[in-house]
């Protein structure tokens, strides 16, 4: 049986290093997307996505290497999806260390057997979403 690894993101800008950490996840196991619902987005990073959740979600599924789409919870910090899903493994990327205390106290609360990897950047230095969000470029956007 494949091992469960769930990622989190919002996803917005799909760009190849997005895809080296799905990549990555797939080689792991089956892969559920824990995906940022817009409000949430506009909370946390002060600022809506590009594209709508339904959007970034369909564009998830569509990949074909990702086994389930989930939104994230309503409430902040819950973390409820992880008895939902009960994961082998969360992959967060390279960018999302600050994520990996919350959820270890999660997988302690919730006394799941969950594993936590951190991912392998991907030139970061031209692959980060807050670069091609700031260009100008109309292509982005579907």
């Amino acid at each position: 049986m494949k091992a469960r690894v769930l990622v989190f993101g919002t996803f917005d800008l799909l760009h190849p290093g997005h895809i080296q950490f799905l990549e990555e996840a797939s080689l792991l196991g089956k892969i559920f997307v824990v995906l940022t619902p817009d409000e949430l987005c506009k909370k946390f990073k002060g600022h809506y996505p590009v594209n709508k959740f339904l959007d970034r979600k369909k564009r998830l599924e569509n990949l074909g290497c990702i086994f389930a789409v989930y939104s994230a919870d309503s409430i902040p910090g819950s973390y409820n999806i992880l008895k939902k899903i009960n994961p082998d493994i969360i992959l967060l990327g390279y960018d999302q260390g600050a994520l990996r205390k919350r959820i270890n106290d999660k997988i302690i609360e919730n006394k799941l057997k969950t594993k936590v990897i951190i991912g392998k950047p991907y030139r970061p230095e031209i692959y980060k979403s807050r670069i091609f969000r700031n260009t100008p470029n109309s292509l982005l956007k579907d």
